[in-house]
């Protein structure tokens, strides 16, 4: 009762702010959730709202693209206020390289993907922190997921380093990121895998034939580490094949790849040993020059990293994660000689 008789001089107070009027308020989960319905701010007004600080911060591609969504724009250039994560101008041309195919279809999700009603500073970001957008997707609106890693040192918004973080705004609050945020979150693990089932699909079937899928669609964050289809046809001693036959250690090998939390990338650190579902460990290893673009798990290189989904994030592997004793119990029953190289070097794993 006292969260509502709250929420009820919350909404009194802003509605009473010039241009402003309240929509409507929910409450879901304990939350107090208002909407706005806001006007625009007069010219004089606006000299440093969000558009013209992002112009001085030097995010120039984002403002010069957002006349393209009249509808965002006007949004932005009303009274608010909003939390914006802004990609630099490095960040767009990064991704116009990397995913030129998904530009003309992607870009109205990107935007508005970057976008939170409300004032979201750093200080109030917890680790896991869901906080929805502009985007709605299927008629709800897409979450940006916040994490923070190596101590609360490094903040990310679905996978995006804050670089330059807390920029006022008359209307809000600008963080600059390193990566435009892109896919965005709108599918769970299975859905998302079936999505791109060219390069994950052999993967998921071997999760749908555990029973794991019932686990990938709950709720509580997960990173997976799920190799690609040319990896699985790769396989050797034992081969994908050999593994399905085998429903406990495909279960033992699948809980391998998965482990507890939301990882992007950016919480990655060479050295980092990561206690998986089945209670085995995996070692992270960067590249010698620390490139995040050569991150390996178990000397196996994360091929697409940062797939983010609505209960977690995937990273596509170059190779198949094998728990040792998987891999030692084939090799006895089959009479393998084989010495590896990777056991010798890893003597932490056994």
């Amino acid at each position: 009762m006292k969260g509502l008789f709250f929420a009820l001089v919350v909404v009194t107070y802003v509605a009473s702010l010039p241009g402003t009027a309240a929509k409507s308020l929910s409450l879901n989960d304990g939350s107090v959730m208002i909407e706005m319905e806001t006007d625009l701010l007069p010219a004089e007004k606006r000299k440093m709202d969000i558009i013209a600080l992002a112009s001085k911060l030097g995010c120039n591609e984002f403002v010069n693209h957002l006349p393209l969504f009249p509808d965002l724009d006007k949004l932005l250039r009303s009274e608010g206020p909003f939390t914006v994560v802004v990609p630099t101008d490095e960040a767009f041309e990064t991704f116009y390289r990397d995913r030129r195919e998904y530009v003309k279809h992607a870009f109205p999700k990107i935007f508005s993907g970057h976008v939170v009603r409300g004032r979201v500073y750093s200080s109030q970001i917890n680790n896991e922190l869901l906080v929805p957008t502009a985007l709605v997707w299927a008629g709800k609106p897409v979450n940006l997921r916040f994490n923070r890693y190596l101590d609360g040192k490094v903040t990310t918004a679905t996978g995006s380093i804050l670089t330059l973080p807390d920029q006022n705004a008359t209307n809000g609050v600008i963080h600059v990121t390193d990566r435009v945020i892109y896919p965005q979150a709108l599918y769970g693990f299975l859905t998302q895998m079936a999505e791109i089932s060219n390069s994950t699909g052999l993967f998921l079937a071997a999760i749908e034939l555990t029973g794991l899928a019932d686990v990938l669609t709950g709720e509580s964050p997960f990173t997976l580490f799920a190799p690609s289809n040319k990896a699985i046809r790769e396989m050797e001693n034992p081969t994908f094949d050999e593994l399905m036959s085998d429903r406990k250690q495909l279960t033992d090998v699948l809980l391998y790849h998965l482990v507890s939390g939301t990882i992007f990338e950016a919480g990655l650190r060479d050295g980092d040993v990561l206690t998986t579902m089945g209670g085995k460990q995996v070692r992270i290893e960067g590249s010698e020059n620390d490139n995040k673009d050569d991150v390996r798990v178990n000397f196996v290189e994360i091929r697409v990293p940062d797939v983010a989904v609505t209960n977690g994030v995937f990273h596509i592997m170059a190779g198949v994660l094998m728990p040792p004793e998987v891999r030692n119990a084939y090799w006895k029953k089959n009479n393998v000689d084989v010495v590896s190289d990777f056991d010798k070097t890893l003597p932490w794993q056994f």
